[in-house]
């Protein structure tokens, strides 16, 4: 892939996907626990999605702001955690 035809944001959030891992494990051979072997007959055969240029960084401006959002909630869940832990410890039994 070329820059003109493929944000590397894109693809890096492409092969993270879950989807894109079904494909890699489902090829991946040997006995090794940590290295696996893929042939690049295997590799050429993945399905990629490849929407248009402006697409992909649309999506990964929406990829980014999701990201944005769980980080936020999981630091107010964490927030909220402790608080809830502070008041249990202070009320007195």
């Amino acid at each position: 892939f070329t820059e003109d035809k493929a944000s590397s944001g894109f693809m890096e959030a492409v092969l993270k996907s879950r989807t894109m891992r079904n494909q890699i494990e489902s090829c991946a051979t040997g006995t090794g626990g940590a290295m696996k072997n893929i042939s690049q007959d295997n590799i050429r055969s993945f399905v990629v999605p490849l929407p248009p240029l402006k697409k992909q960084l649309d999506l990964l401006e929406e990829l980014e702001r999701g990201t944005i959002i769980k980080t936020s909630l999981e630091s107010a869940m964490n927030a909220a955690a402790m608080l809830q832990a502070t008041v249990i410890n202070s009320i007195d039994l």
